[in-house]
């Protein structure tokens, strides 16, 4: 059924701009990723050391030297693309020397490749139509308290797993895991649970995760704007999008996706 709803909205929200064309597909690299600078803004938020050490640079640099065997022609990353201006001066800042890469992974992951292939700058392709989630547990807790206790449930264990997979694994594991079929898959479990809240009633359940699913078709609205025949297309992105995006990149005509994994040892 997500299959069936993804590929109508994918009719719906993007107008290719290579179709009954001949060329070559972009191929498109999803990338999902934690948050390497804890911003907190998710329902589970790892405890991720600190990125500058010098070890854990040289856990990064070793992901970037993988990546950039894909040789991409753009590197999109989780942004507003009304910060692209921000973004390139810091880019450019960084090129010239003047600029310390930042915590965050667009910075230490998208900025750090992009300096090293040369790229003129990064594309940010982020949309802030965002559910609100915290009404949700509201009512959850409030009507569905069995639901609540269910999610509050997954949260603490998925909070535990990942606080300790940081903790024994490296950033290049970790990331290897964060970009498997079965974690992606795993993410999926707290918005099943979401979409039944409500049922005959509010459906808020469902309208919120309509809003979430949403914000990943504008986010992959932007994504194929950017991706042009011929391109390789690496986009840096939560690993909580990356099932849905990477469904899209798969149903279009005028995209391949490519596998991290493919590239990561």
């Amino acid at each position: 059924m997500i299959k069936v709803f993804l590929l109508i909205s994918l009719v719906i929200y993007t107008t290719p701009v290579s179709a009954n064309e001949p060329g070559e597909s972009a191929q498109v690299m999803v990338f999902g990723t934690f948050h390497f600078d804890n911003p907190g803004l998710d329902a589970v938020n790892p405890n991720v050391p600190d990125v500058l050490d010098a070890e854990h640079q040289q856990d990064i640099k070793r992901v970037t030297d993988a990546l950039e065997q894909f040789q991409p022609d753009k590197i999109a990353v989780e942004r507003l693309p009304d910060q692209a201006n921000r973004l390139d001066s810091l880019y450019q800042a960084y090129q010239e020397g003047s600029h310390e890469l930042h915590r965050s992974e667009t910075q230490q992951l998208g900025m750090r490749l992009a300096g090293r292939l040369g790229h003129d700058h990064l594309y940010p392709v982020d949309n802030n139509h965002s559910p609100e989630f915290n009404e949700l547990l509201e009512y959850t807790m409030e009507h569905e308290p069995e639901t609540a206790a269910k999610f509050q449930q997954w949260q603490k264990s998925a909070q535990k797993k990942s606080d300790s997979l940081q903790q024994h694994l490296s950033i290049y594991e970790n990331l290897k895991r964060n970009n498997t079929t079965d974690y992606l898959n795993s993410l999926e479990e707290p918005y099943i649970l979401m979409k039944g809240i409500g049922a005959d009633d509010s459906y808020i359940g469902a309208e919120t995760v309509s809003r979430w699913y949403d914000r990943n078709f504008r986010i992959f609205a932007n994504l194929i704007k950017i991706a042009e025949r011929g391109d390789n297309v690496i986009l840096f992105i939560g690993s909580g999008h990356a099932r849905i995006l990477r469904d899209l990149v798969e149903l279009s005509p005028d995209l391949e996706l490519i596998d991290p994994l493919d590239y990561l040892e």
